[in-house]
Parts: structure tokens; C-alpha cells; sequence
């Protein structure tokens, strides 16, 4: 054989230069008489390989990640085979692990790496909500460090976790931490203002007044918003500016994150004075398992204890909704409307939070103008989120406040960029920016509704009737047309028997729903079950001011 690196009978080294290697194959037979052969034979560069660089592991690392490149490789070494996870040899301070490699032409190259295996510590324990000493705080992350290093991101929903270091001893600090995200109005609800609400700050100003004051120790650390180690009136406003959307207020500079923690081990020794509390657990000196190592968060701001029930309401029976009502109307683009909003169910309240959603497309936010003599003003409304197209009102007190039923409570101007909808479409609660809820004195929630009333009152009010007392009037039922139950409501000009009727074409009464009622709007819920009540019914509104009738439309399922 000769060609290019290749002579005698072998065996030959190819060019590595060439891609591809031509060889003659010469014969001389016993007369003397010679001939030769060529051939071509394809080179492949062998593939570039590397094992990687890795710091110690503990000798029970059963779920280190080898990084050999190009991926889909072998490793070999002792206790090792296959593509892991990998169980390192106790037995040995260091392990030589080989990475080999196979490409698509067969070709095979090869990597070594050395590991050292170390003896290892490992600290776990669980990060427990300090309201219940039971449930787990998701989402925490955890910091060790002094004589090594390790780091836990994000605690499951049981709150527990596992580090583990491998050195034989050291002296440590394990930190948590759970930080909260702003990257949008879901992700804010969840972290920052989870169980937080203006109950929470009404509970702090009972507290700065002496009305109801604070006693347990994880209270006054969660009302202490600012962390100044005290409890005033400022930690109740920052609570309020965050629901109005004022998240910077809520945060301070100094102050990134949203919980506090605390060792399960430590004891308050003046729980009226306990800022001085260690967020942090610190070892000296230790070589053994660290389990149990739990901690109690707090959520700041969060004086009630709602952080795992994040709507606020609690069993038991609520008092009556506060029910907001406004006229519906056909939107026409370039207009600039008045909402007048007003109020029933506001009876001693001490707090009350909802979001006005709109859609900017259709609406733009010019003004809100609160009525003179109410126990909130303009300062009750937060237009941070406009852009989002959120209005949120947040007000709180120390004592309950009541507003007359039906009073005209605030207007709201809005200039209609698109037209040929109606405001009810346009405007509503928005309860997933937030909770629409309100709070009476002893901080018992209660629903919050906004109401629109389709049609003009029926009954005219007479010469001289202020503007805030109801009329009677009924409204058509929702949904229209409806499958099995819809709601419907009316407004009484005065307190009255009341009765509200369903009846079929026949005129066969299907519901009846009779009651003294108060002045105001009342919703009935009405459920007709039967297959045979369907098709066009209508009901009635019977007072000792007369009866009024609508039709409504009773569709099936199929």
C-alpha cells in the first residue's frame, strides 16, 4: 500500500488534513510482473468531547447532573454507567468518571473528569404560616452560607426543604426569603396583597386608637408595614395606597419583600415589643443532620389572618351586601357621561375595597366627584392602574360609618371613545384585580355588588322629593333568557309588603316570593325546575303603590 501518511502493509494512520484519503495497492507476482488498485477512502475528524468541571459532592449525591458534551454520551467509571443519576463511591476521596461519545460516523472520542467525594451535611426542616403553626408557605426560597454554600428555590406547598452541603462540619447561616413579583396584576394579587385588604388596615387604626389594640406578637409584626419597629397610622395608609394600586407605597426602598420570618424555636420574651426577633437560624461548630430546622412566616400587612383564605370571607352569616346602583345607558363614541353611583346596604361599616374594571378602548376616566358629608372622599379612589383600566376604591375607619339607602354617593365622568354598547357591557367589578368586599366594625365581610338598572323608575317622584329617596320599580330579570334559575330586581319607594310572582301564559302562578321589605333595591333569586315551565312567562311586583309586570324568556337545557 502507499498514499499520503501510508506505506508497507500497515497498519496506517490517515491524514487527518483531508477529507478524503486515496490508496494504491501494488502486487508483484513471481514473473516479475507487477500491477496495482486505487481506492478512496472517506476521513471523518474524530468528535470533540469534554466531561466537564465539577466542585465536591456528597457521598449520597444520587441525583448529580453530569454535563458531557456533545450530549447523549456514556459515562463509566467506578459505580457509575449509563447516563445517570450517578451514586458516587463512598470509599473513595475522588472519582474518575470517563464520558464517551459515538457520532453518527462511528467515530468515538472520550473525556475524563475527577469528582472529589465528600463526607456531607444536610439541614431541612419546613417554613410553616404562623397563623395556624400548620400550614405550609409556598414559594420560599432558602440561603445557607458560612463554611460552604447551598441554596433551596421555592418551597412547595407544604412549606418543606432539604439543602445539603458537602463538608463534614462548619459553622452556618440559613436565611429564607420570599420575595414577591410585580410583573403583573395576577402574579401581585398573589404574592404582595395575598390577604391583604382594607380590613387590615382598619385593624390597625383600632389599634393606633386604643379602640381594640394589639396584643399578639405576629399582629404588631405584620401591622408594622414600614418596618420602623412601631405601629401608626402610616402602616393602615401604605396598606390602603397598595389596594388603590400604589404598589411602591406598600414597598419602600428599604423594605423588597412581603414576609417575614422567625425560628419555630424562638420565644418572644415582651411579645408588646417584638422587633427584635431573629429572622435567621445561625450554627456553630456542627457535624451532624440538621432536621426540623422550621420557621414561622408572617405575612406583612396581613393583621386578620386571611393570607390562606385570600377573599376575606370567613363563615357565618354576613350582613346585607353593599350594593352599589347605577343607570344603564346606550354609549354613543365622543359623548362625556355621568355615572351616578349609588348606595344601599352601606350600614355601619368600617372598610370596604372593589375595582371599577373598564375597557380604555371604550371608556376614558376624566373625574371622580364624591358627594359632601359621606365617611370617604376623592382621596377613596385610586387611579394608579388606569392604563389597566381599573378605578379601585379603598376606604377604612376605626369605628362603623352608615350611608342613607339610595343616596347619591359618587359620580364617576368617563368620555365613550367607542359607541354602540352599553355601560353595563363597558364597566363592572372587577374582582380579579380585587376583592370586592366590605368589613363592619368587628371586621365581618360582606359582599360588595354593583348594580345597573336597566329603565327609568315607574313611579314619578312627586314635586319636591329629594333626589336620594327610591321609587318603585322593576327591573328585567338576568340573565334573558334563561335556563332553570335568573335573578331579578326591583327598587321600593318605601318600607312595604312586597310580593314578586312568576306565571306561565296560562296565567298558573309558578313563584311566589312574599316579604316586608326595606326601602331600596332587592334581588330575588328564582329557580323553576319543572320541563313544563318553559317559554315566555312574566312576573309581577305587587306593593300597596300598585303592580308592575315584565316578560321574561325560560329556555332548556338541550
Amino acid at each position: 500500500w502507499t498514499g499520503t501518511g501510508v506505506s508497507g502493509s500497515g497498519p496506517y494512520v490517515f491524514d487527518p488534513t483531508s477529507e478524503t484519503q486515496t490508496l494504491t495497492y501494488t502486487y508483484t507476482d513471481g514473473n516479475g510482473c507487477v500491477n496495482s488498485a486505487q481506492t478512496t477512502i472517506t476521513v471523518n475528524p474524530l468528535p470533540t468531547v469534554t466531561a466537564g468541571t465539577y466542585g465536591p459532592v456528597c457521598v449520597d449525591a444520587a441525583d448529580i447532573t453530569l454535563g458531557g458534551t456533545p450530549s447523549g454520551g456514556v459515562w463509566t467509571g467506578t459505580g457509575v454507567s449509563g447516563s445517570g443519576p450517578y451514586v458516587f463511591d463512598p470509599t473513595s476521596e475522588t472519582q474518575t468518571l470517563t464520558y464517551t461519545y459515538t457520532d453518527g460516523n462511528g467515530c468515538v472520542n472520550s473525556a475524563q473528569t475527577t469528582i472529589t467525594v465528600n463526607p456531607c451535611l444536610t439541614f431541612s426542616g419546613k417554613i410553616i404560616w404562623s397563623r395556624d403553626s400548620i400550614s405550609g408557605v409556598a414559594n420560599t426560597n432558602l440561603a445557607l452560607t458560612g463554611t460552604a454554600s447551598a441554596s433551596f428555590t421555592g418551597t412547595p406547598s407544604t412549606g418543606l426543604y432539604s439543602l445539603t452541603v458537602p463538608v463534614a462540619s462548619g459553622s452556618f447561616t440559613l436565611t429564607p426569603d420570599k420575595p414577591w413579583s410585580n410583573a403583573s396584576s395576577a402574579a401581585r394579587n398573589a404574592s404582595l396583597l395575598n390577604g391583604v385588604d382594607v380590613a387590615d388596615a382598619a385593624r390597625i387604626t383600632q389599634h393606633v386608637t386604643f379602640a381594640n389594640p394589639l396584643t399578639d406578637p405576629e399582629d404588631l409584626i405584620a401591622a408594622d408595614v414600614n418596618r420602623n419597629n412601631m405601629v401608626t397610622t402610616q402602616d393602615a395608609a401604605l396598606i390602603n395606597q397598595a389596594i388603590q394600586g400604589r404598589l411602591t407605597a406598600f414597598l419602600p426602598a428599604n423594605f423588597s419583600k412581603s414576609w417575614r420570618f422567625y425560628p419555630t424555636s424562638y420565644s418572644f420574651p415582651n411579645p408588646n415589643i417584638p422587633w427584635t426577633f431573629p429572622e435567621v437560624r445561625t450554627y456553630t461548630n456542627v457535624s451532624t443532620e440538621q432536621s426540623e430546622q422550621n420557621f414561622y412566616g408572617i405575612k406583612v400587612g396581613d393583621v386578620t389572618a386571611t393570607h390562606n383564605n385570600p377573599a376575606g370571607l370567613r363563615p357565618g352569616s354576613a350582613p346585607q351586601p353593599l350594593i352599589w346602583t347605577a343607570f344603564d345607558r346606550t354609549l354613543t363614541e365622543g359623548e362625556e357621561i355621568e355615572v351616578v353611583f349609588r348606595s344601599q346596604g352601606f350600614v355601619n361599616l368600617a372598610a370596604a375595597q372593589f375595582a371599577l374594571g373598564f375597557d380604555p378602548g371604550e371608556l376614558e376616566f376624566l373625574s371622580a366627584v364624591v358627594a359632601p358629608g359621606l365617611p370617604f372622599n376623592e382621596a377613596s379612589f385610586g387611579t394608579f392602574t388606569l392604563p389597566e383600566g381599573e378605578i379601585r376604591f379603598a376606604w377604612y375607619s376605626a369605628t362603623g360609618a352608615s350611608v342613607q339607602n339610595y343616596t347619591s354617593a359618587y359620580r364617576i365622568r368617563f368620555r365613550v371613545l367607542s359607541g354602540g354598547g352599553l355601560l353595563s357591557e363597558a364597566l363592572s367589578l372587577d374582582a380579579e384585580a380585587l376583592n370586592p368586599v366590605a368589613y363592619t366594625p368587628d371586621l365581618t365581610p360582606t359582599e360588595v355588588r354593583l348594580v345597573f338598572l336597566q329603565d327609568v323608575p315607574v313611579r314619578p317622584r312627586a314635586e319636591g322629593e329629594a333626589d336620594e329617596s327610591p321609587a318603585t320599580a322593576l327591573y328585567q330579570n338576568r340573565p334573558n333568557p334563561f335556563v332553570e334559575q335568573t335573578t331579578i330586581g326591583f327598587t321600593l319607594g318605601r318600607d312595604c309588603d312586597a310580593s314578586l310572582r312568576v306565571f306561565d301564559m296560562s296565567g298558573r302562578m309558578l313563584f311566589e316570593n312574599h316579604a316586608f321589605r326595606a326601602a331600596g333595591y332587592h334581588e330575588v333569586d328564582v329557580r323553576l325546575a319543572s320541563a313544563t315551565q318553559r317559554g315566555i312567562l312574566y312576573y309581577e311586583l305587587v306593593t300597596p303603590d300598585g303592580v308592575l309586570s315584565r316578560k321574561m324568556i325560560a329556555v332548556s337545557k338541550d
